[in-house]
Formats: structure tokens, C-alpha cells, sequence
């Protein structure tokens, strides 16, 4: 007697073990193991998207200041 509805799976050991096909392809992850701190900075997001945290968010700070000054230069 199987049940007609939906059934427990573990997604999580599916997912370790690579037989999930949900997960296929997804190692955005994996191909950021290799970076240096000072490469994962430059590459760092915006501020849409990005999680502030106390001492990191001030290396945005500085990308978003560096911005406007490039941007008031343009205009000038």
C-alpha cells in the first residue's frame, strides 16, 4: 500500500550524493573556491545585491564612493 500523495525524500542527501537532477549543473559556488579575498572583493556585488555585514560593507562603501567621484567627473 503506497500512499497516492507526495513522499518524504531527502533532498539534502540527494543533493550530497549528485543523484538530485533538481540540482543539476549548479556549481556557481564551486567556481568561486579558487578566489583570493582581494579577487572575491572586486568581483563583489552591488548594492542590490548584496547582504551588508559589519566590516565588509565598508569595501562597498568605498566601490560606491569611487563610483559617484568617476561619475561626478563625467559630468564635468
Amino acid at each position: 500500500d503506497e500512499p497516492e500523495g507526495p513522499t518524504y525524500r531527502d533532498r539534502a542527501k540527494e543533493r550530497r550524493n549528485e543523484t538530485n537532477a533538481d540540482y543539476e549543473g549548479d556549481r556557481g559556488g564551486a567556481a568561486l573556491e579558487g578566489l583570493s579575498i582581494e579577487e572575491s572583493k572586486f568581483l563583489g556585488g552591488d548594492v542590490e545585491h548584496t547582504h551588508l555585514v559589519k566590516g565588509l560593507d565598508f569595501a562597498l562603501l568605498k566601490k560606491v564612493r569611487a563610483e559617484i567621484r568617476e561619475s561626478e567627473k563625467d559630468d564635468k
